[in-house]
């Protein structure tokens, strides 16, 4: 990010040359930044929860049975191959490529609620089965309503977007106070659905119930990491692309791809501050 601001400064306000112009030498450590920034930082901060919330199951679970201690990386298991499996419908024929990715998401949560239940039953947990199941999708729908409110506050074509530019004609003071609002009012969604995931979670099953429900969120990881790779890789082929000279039609394209990777990144950083309040607690409660 410290470059992204160094390259925008000494390009657009010093020099006035476009973003991404090959003059300005600091695009390409704007390039490295995206890839360390938004691939490895956020990659490993999602895979520090994962394997937080994984252990701390399997030490919660130890008091109940062995069945209880693998049923955490059975979990992950079967999120990994829900999404493989959702990969393969992150397809589009209209150019709407933020519900694209959208689509692939849901979809990978559908199909791991699914064999999440089939394992829970094969298992054979007796009371408890249902209850962790209930637990660990509840985990899920946390992390999907984080996802639905990061899509709508960021997404182009939404009511908020759309209302910050339209107050940016203004100047830039009014700009700033209007997003700022609505970033304080897009966190109260997350709020309340990794609140009711740890409330649900924990009558449920108490803590071991707490830390399947951050098992449950963060068991589509695949998938989440996937989509905030998106981001970087479409926004370097942008640079790259006005870089070299390519034309508007091709920029214009890769802007449309570059739009749908800022929503998924704001997606991917939400995603991973919510299964970080849930791994947290089911350590320290």
């Amino acid at each position: 990010k410290t470059a992204d601001i160094g390259a925008d400064l000494v390009g657009k306000v010093e020099l006035g040359i476009p973003e991404d112009d090959p003059r300005n030498p600091a695009v390409i450590a704007d390039n490295v930044g995206d890839n360390v920034g938004d691939v490895a930082g956020t990659g490993a901060d999602l895979i520090d929860s994962y394997i937080a919330c994984v252990v701390a199951a399997m030490i919660l679970g130890r008091t109940l049975g062995i069945n209880f201690v693998v049923l955490p990386l059975l979990i992950g298991a079967i999120g990994i191959f829900a999404s493989l499996i959702g990969t393969f419908f992150v397809r589009t024929k209209n150019q709407d490529l933020g519900a694209a990715l959208n689509r692939g998401t849901f979809l990978t949560c559908f199909f791991f609620a699914i064999l999440a239940f089939l394992l829970i039953r094969y298992l054979e947990l007796g009371d408890q089965g249902l209850k962790i199941f209930l637990a660990a999708i509840s985990g899920l729908i946390a992390g999907g309503i984080i996802g639905i409110t990061a899509n709508y506050f960021t997404s182009i074509d939404k009511t908020p977007v759309l209302k910050i530019a339209e107050a940016s004609k203004t100047g830039a003071a009014i700009n700033i106070l209007s997003g700022f609002s609505y970033g304080l009012l897009s966190i109260l969604p997350p709020i309340i659905g990794v609140c009711a995931a740890t409330l649900i979670s924990f009558n449920l099953s108490g803590v071991y119930g707490v830390s399947i429900s951050a098992v449950g969120m963060l068991s589509i990881v695949g998938m989440i990491i996937s989509t905030d790779a998106y981001g970087p890789i479409v926004d370097n082929a942008k640079g790259i692309a006005e870089q070299s000279g390519l034309g508007e039609e091709v920029v214009k394209i890769v802007d449309k791809l570059d739009a749908a990777g800022n929503t998924s990144k704001a997606i991917t950083k939400g995603f991973a501050i919510g299964a970080a309040a849930l791994t947290v607690l089911s350590i320290f409660v």
